[in-house]
């Protein structure tokens, strides 16, 4: 019995790493290998060739099994995947031993304006080819251009960032010279992470300026 095989674009697409039309970019750009070759255009592939994009091995997901998980929250949970940061959050409670994206937000570097180059468009088919086709035909495409923001800042990133946990430290009072996301910058150096200490009432006093 013969074995089933595709075209490579196809292959790198059910893959997950980016769409069919960018696959064959890649081959045109001689970037993508199969069993040490380079690969052709409209090349076929089967379950046992190896295929390598800029030196990684690749693995056909469009046979693995999908799972679902259904998940009531408990209170005191968090619903964030910032591990290092809020230590009750979702990803850590589930312990669900896989992953797709891992978010591994290097928190620091973003607070002192050390921004990380992403290829949004390709983590974006990359995130649409995960879901099941069943699914696909309900999904709004989304806009391929990404949006620049700037957020305000007076005053110099903080060298030596310290975070503020409102649970060990309940009262804090500072000068507010910037916001980095979902991040107060204060004056001095403290960090303000609003989304992880999301569920406090806080109670806000503004000075105004002398």
């Amino acid at each position: 019995m013969s074995e089933e095989t595709i075209r490579i674009n196809k292959f790198l697409s059910q893959s997950g790493y980016c769409s069919r039309r960018e696959a064959d970019g890649l081959i045109t750009q001689e970037r993508v290998l199969i069993n040490g070759k380079m690969a052709t255009m409209g090349q076929q592939v089967g379950p046992k060739d190896q295929i390598l994009v800029d030196g990684e091995v690749l693995q056909n997901k469009s046979n693995k099994r999908k799972i679902y998980l259904a998940f009531h929250k408990p209170k005191g949970i968090v619903c964030t995947t910032d591990t290092r940061v809020e230590k009750d959050n979702i990803i850590d409670f589930i312990n669900y031993p896989e992953r797709i994206f891992s978010d591994k937000t290097q928190w620091r570097k973003m607070v002192q304006n050390q921004s990380e180059t992403i290829d949004w468009p390709t983590e974006i088919h990359r995130a649409l080819a995960q879901l099941p086709e069943e699914v696909k035909p309900y999904i709004v495409q989304p806009v391929e251009t990404p949006k620049n923001i700037s957020y305000p800042m007076e005053g110099q990133y903080p060298l030596k960032p310290t975070s503020l946990n409102l649970s060990k430290n309940p009262t804090y009072s500072g000068k507010l010279i910037g916001i980095k996301g979902q991040y107060l910058l204060f004056e001095d150096q403290t960090v303000f992470n609003v989304r992880s200490n999301e569920g406090q009432v806080v109670t806000l006093k503004i000075k105004p300026k002398a």
